[in-house]
């Protein structure tokens, strides 16, 4: 059939429902995920198995689909995969997993955009309006030719079947709305002088979820020795040294994992080693060997840039506390791999909630779309000689930035997730929490305290704290400030310029003398000593955040300046407009109160005791995470809130949280508090880094650092999996008890994977010497 005679039309009927099952399989021996079918190929022999080979891409797979909504099973032979086509309710009554539905395809040629438009609608309606098409993600190519239409086909399959969404700028999980399955609609498009030819494809996700990556292979070697002496490590060293050459690195790998899982733990040191190669494994093996004895000697530690570890005096879990960051430390693109290595996490976080509402993920990971054009068709580019297809920006990222709540739920949100993380695949229990600001509301929520902590994600949008008392339009600020209310002035000053002349206004002219908020926030590398010698002198400056060697100072934009000019320093200013921690939010203290007085999930039942003839008291502990074995530290409190000596109380947590947002915030008084009460191993749970750079600063300060160390398990300056792994090394050789599970069966899918493919490679060269 020739597509120049396909005019105003469609082969494949739109009144045709399509659900066919889609099975991908990589032709090439690679390590890839969709490098097999899920299901038993030998089954295949008892099934008429049409095979077609793809030469002009909507032809055939317009002349496959009409097979199999006859009943038949057909395989597309494309240049780099294979593709499994059959009738979606024949593969549910196999009980086989499609890795995508096909439930839309239309290919036309037309003449107008009118008619494009209407193919479209016919598309969709042939997807049988499952989502609507807002929900469906929209891809389009231009001028593509048969063999890329086929790998762009394949590879929509594979991201449906990741649960990944890849753009040209950047990959991270699919997020959809609740209860909605995932679907991209996939355009191609050719224009020639005689007609205008367009397909569109409609692709569901199907029941099939690739499984876990491995966190570890061999570009990321984790090996872990311990022993009770100097020597018993040294010789596991040795051990290894000895085997490298011998045994494939996989597999060593794989036994040492294992023989710590089984026996290492109740050993009171470790080494852990970290490498991209074998050959660079054997140069940290040397390192370390070598820093063994003088790092027992001064008991100190010992780390490597590769990421290896040894603390001659580990902390043990005994002061193991979480910390949770406040606003502002989430980041663009946070968390794009994740998902990949723990695909059962993020099921479980979508079935409990909107994981899209929950992250911020439209704003984390903005997306831009880009549209695939030649050159010649792009006249403004005015580019000569250039054969290669040109990406052109479809629609921007937006710009404007975080609002004060959103960011709250996104940070409150990602510690969410990394708390699921750390609890439940690898099993870490803290004995402490405390959080940095809006940290100590992820403390409560994260840690199974409140009843139902995603109620507050509507309730953040909806409240006037965040968007215009303490932020916005400050309205908290000009009270205490004695200023006008912002829409009453406004009203005025509507009549008499236009909004961008009194934008224009407002920042150009000083608060002190104007009923205009121009706020700011600056960070100072000063003292809060320093900075309290003369702040007295700019009543409209606050030193909100005091943080040990530098300070955080907020209020009228341009006295702050001022007083930084007087302190003869710099300042770091904020883009984010936020009133938290200054004199005027204590105006909004009862309100902040009243937000977060939330109901407590229920700790205790009784439950009868046959033997004592009595009831007792049982702790529900949620997700695995039992919050009574908690002592909670908050900013304003001198002594943490245990369960065991006072049972937990929602007035008293949300007047916590209040004074914690209203009142200045002093960290390193509220970590030498942690301290005085028992933390010493500070594990950051959220986004980025920074209070594990100032708690370990505070910690030198105080010269205390041999006693105590903080350790993130994120960072927007390195790879997702690489900081993980940092961090599990760092707790594994402080000795503190966790599953490495996670790695160990990663590892052995990842062998399997290799074992089988080895065996493969070496079948098809038998079969090559046999008919040579």
């Amino acid at each position: 059939m020739n597509l120049s005679n396909v005019a105003n039309g469609s082969s494949t009927k739109s009144g045709v429902s399509l659900r066919i099952a889609l099975f991908i399989k990589a032709k090439k021996m690679m390590e890839n995920k969709a490098s097999s079918f899920p299901f038993d190929e030998t089954v295949l022999a008892s099934f008429n198995v049409i095979v077609q080979c793809v030469e002009h891409f909507e032809e055939d797979l317009d002349s496959a689909i009409q097979m199999v909504i006859k009943g038949d099973v057909v395989r597309l032979e494309m240049p780099a995969y294979s593709i499994l086509m059959l009738p979606a309710l024949k593969a549910a009554s196999l009980k086989w997993h499609p890795h995508a539905i096909l439930s839309g395809f239309q290919w036309q040629a037309m003449q107008c955009d009118d008619v494009t438009q209407q193919a479209e609608i016919q598309t969709f309606s042939q997807a049988k309006g499952r989502s609507n098409q807002s929900d469906i993600k929209s891809v389009s190519y231009v001028d593509f030719n048969s063999q890329q239409k086929c790998f762009r086909f394949c590879q929509w399959i594979i991201n449906l079947m990741n649960r990944t969404l890849v753009t040209e700028t950047q990959s991270h999980f699919w997020f959809r709305a609740p209860f909605k399955a995932r679907m991209v609609a996939v355009n191609f498009s050719h224009t020639d002088e005689a007609d205008k030819l367009t397909s569109r494809i409609v692709l569901t996700q199907g029941t099939y979820q690739a499984p876990a990556k491995s966190l570890v292979q061999t570009q990321r070697l984790f090996f872990i020795f311990t022993g009770n002496n100097q020597s018993e490590l040294q010789q596991a060293l040795v051990r290894l040294t000895q085997s490298l050459p011998r045994v494939s690195v996989l597999s060593l790998m794989a036994d040492n994992l294992n023989a710590y899982a089984t026996l290492g733990a109740d050993q009171s040191l470790a080494v852990v080693l970290q490498a991209t190669s074998a050959a660079a494994l054997e140069l940290e093996i040397d390192s370390v060997f070598k820093a063994i004895p003088k790092v027992i000697a001064d008991e100190g530690r010992y780390q490597t840039p590769a990421g290896s570890y040894f603390f001659s005096k580990p902390l043990t879990d005994k002061g193991l506390t979480f910390v949770y960051p406040g606003v502002g430390t989430v980041f663009d693109k946070m968390f794009s791999q994740l998902h990949e290595y723990f695909p059962d996490l993020y099921n479980r976080l979508e079935s409990e909630g909107d994981l899209r509402t929950i992250l911020q993920s439209d704003k984390i990971y903005q997306d831009i779309e880009l549209n695939y054009v030649l050159p010649d068709k792009v006249a403004a580019l005015q580019q000569e000689d250039l054969k290669q297809p040109i990406r052109i920006r479809k629609n921007s990222a937006d710009e404007k930035g975080m609002t004060l709540a959103e960011q709250a739920i996104s940070g409150v949100g990602s510690s969410y997730l990394l708390t699921q993380l750390l609890t439940q695949n690898f099993q870490i229990q803290p004995r402490f929490s405390m959080g940095y600001s809006m940290g100590e509301v992820s403390m409560w929520a994260c840690l199974g305290v409140w009843e139902d902590p995603y109620e507050m994600i509507d309730d953040t949008f909806s409240t006037s704290l965040f968007s215009s008392m303490i932020s916005g339009h400050l309205h908290a600020v000009r009270k205490a400030w004695g200023l006008k209310h912002k829409t009453e002035s406004h009203q005025v000053e509507s009549h008499q310029a236009d909004i961008n002349t009194q934008l224009e206004h407002d920042i150009g002219h000083d608060d002190e003398h104007h009923d205009n908020v121009c706020w700011g926030s600056f960070l100072l590398r000063k003292s809060a000593v320093e900075i309290n010698s003369l702040i007295d002198d700019y009543p409209r400056v606050y030193l909100a955040i005091n943080q040990g060697d530098t300070c955080i100072i907020s209020g009228c934009d341009q006295s702050c300046r001022t007083l930084i000019k007087a302190l003869g320093t710099r300042g770091l200013s904020s883009s984010g407009v936020s009133a938290m921690h200054t004199g005027p939010a204590m105006l909004i203290h009862q309100e902040t109160y009243d937000f977060y007085l939330r109901p407590l999930n229920d700790f205790t039942e009784r439950a009868f005791s046959h033997n004592e003839d009595t009831y007792s008291t049982h702790v529900k502990a949620k997700n695995n995470i039992d919050p009574t074995q908690i002592t909670f530290i908050s900013s304003q409190l001198e002594q943490g809130v245990h369960y065991k000596h006072n049972p937990f109380c929602g007035k008293k947590i949300a007047k916590s949280v209040a004074d914690n947002l209203c009142h200045p915030l002093d960290f390193p008084k509220h970590v030498n508090n942690a301290r005085r009460i028992g933390a010493s191993l500070f594990l950051e749970v959220g986004a980025d880094r920074q209070n594990t750079i100032l708690i370990n600063r505070i910690n030198e300060s105080e010269q205390v650092e041999k006693q105590c160390d903080a350790v993130a398990i994120s960072s927007r300056a390195k790879d997702d999996v690489c900081e993980l792994l940092n961090a599990i090394a760092q707790l594994i050789s402080h000795r503190v008890p966790l599953s490495i599970q996670p790695l160990q069966l990663g590892l052995a899918i990842l062998i399997e994977n290799q074992d089988e493919m080895l065996d493969k490679a070496k079948s098809s060269e038998a079969l090559l010497e046999t008919q040579q």
